[in-house]
C-alpha cells in the first residue's frame, strides 16, 4: 500500500507546477478583470477550486496518509515498550512498514514488519552478522542476518545521510 502512496506522490509533485501556475493564472484574472464574459468567470472559479482541491490533496498525501501508517506501525511497537522494551537506537521506515528498535541494556532487538505480519524480539545473541549497504541516490539498506530459521534476514531502509552514525551504532553493539 505504501509504494502506491510513493508513486501517487511522484504524480503529484510532476503535475503541481502545472496546477500552481494554473491556479495563479485564474486568480490573477478573477482579480484584474471586472468585466469579463460569464464563461471565462466560471472557468476561472473551477479552476481556482480545482487549485485548491489538489492542494488538500497534496496535504493528506504527504502529511495525513503517512501519519496513519507511522501511528499503525507504532502502535505494535508500543506492546513491546510496555513490556520492558527500551530501545536506545531505532531505525523506522514508513514506507515499508518497517521498525527495527535496539535495546542495548536488555541485548535485544525488536523488528516488526506491518505488511508480513511480523514481530520478533531477538537476542543480540541471534544475530551472525549486520552490513550497511549504501548505493548512490538510493536509500542505505540495513541488513542483518540473523540464526532464526523463520527471520533469515532483516532487511530495513534507512536514511542514507547517517549510514557512518548507524554504522558506529552497530559497532558499538554487537562489537564487530
Amino acid at each position: 500500500m505504501q509504494i502506491i502512496w510513493r508513486v501517487l506522490q511522484t504524480f503529484y509533485a510532476v503535475f503541481l507546477l502545472p496546477v500552481v501556475a494554473l491556479f495563479i493564472f485564474a486568480l490573477f484574472s478573477e482579480l484584474g478583470h471586472d468585466r469579463q464574459a460569464l464563461y471565462m468567470r466560471e472557468a476561472s472559479y473551477m479552476l481556482i477550486a480545482f487549485g485548491l482541491a489538489y492542494f488538500v490533496l497534496g496535504y493528506v498525501m504527504f502529511k495525513t496518509v503517512p501519519d496513519l501508517f507511522k501511528a499503525k506501525l507504532m502502535k505494535r511497537v508500543a506492546r513491546f515498550k510496555t513490556n520492558g522494551f527500551k530501545p536506545k537506537f531505532e531505525a523506522l521506515s514508513v514506507l515499508f512498514n518497517r521498525y527495527l528498535g535496539f535495546d542495548p541494556d536488555a541485548r535485544k532487538l525488536l523488528f516488526v514488519d506491518v505488511n508480513d505480519h511480523t514481530e520478533q524480539l531477538l537476542d543480540f545473541d541471534n544475530i551472525n552478522s549486520w552490513e550497511v549497504e549504501g548505493r548512490k541516490n538510493n536509500p542505505t539498506d540495513l541488513r542483518l542476518l540473523t540464526a532464526v530459521p523463520s527471520l533469515p534476514v532483516i532487511n530495513i531502509n534507512i536514511d542514507r545521510h547517517k549510514t557512518d552514525e548507524w554504522k558506529a551504532y552497530l559497532r558499538m553493539i554487537f562489537g564487530w
